[in-house]
């Protein structure tokens, strides 16, 4: 089985910042990235506030994935994670995400 390629999980990362920068105002978005800085976990503050897989899915289906296959396809849960932290990573800072996709 393929391993998803850095462009597809850049752009997934950019799709699911999109998605949780329409769902949150950038005084959220600041208190989101806070949280995560100050965890020693690896779960997302945004999944604190919402149903962020939801926004995943989302960002996927964007991108052309059909995400019937989760949690059960390999390639779409290391997809859905790589971009999740990706976009984590970068604070959901769409500019950041733009420069490197």
């Amino acid at each position: 089985m393929d391993k998803p390629k850095q462009k597809e999980i850049k752009k997934v990362a950019l799709e699911f910042a999109k998605t949780i920068n329409s769902w949150f105002d950038a005084k959220e978005i600041k208190e989101i990235n806070k949280e995560n800085s100050n965890s020693s976990h690896h779960n997302c503050a945004t999944s604190d506030r919402s149903d962020s897989n939801m926004a995943m899915d989302e960002a996927l289906d964007n991108c052309g994935y059909n995400t019937d296959g989760l949690p059960n396809d390999k390639f779409l849960c290391e997809l859905f994670n790589e971009s999740w932290g990706l976009a984590k990573y970068c604070n959901f800072n769409l500019e950041i995400l733009r420069e490197i996709s």
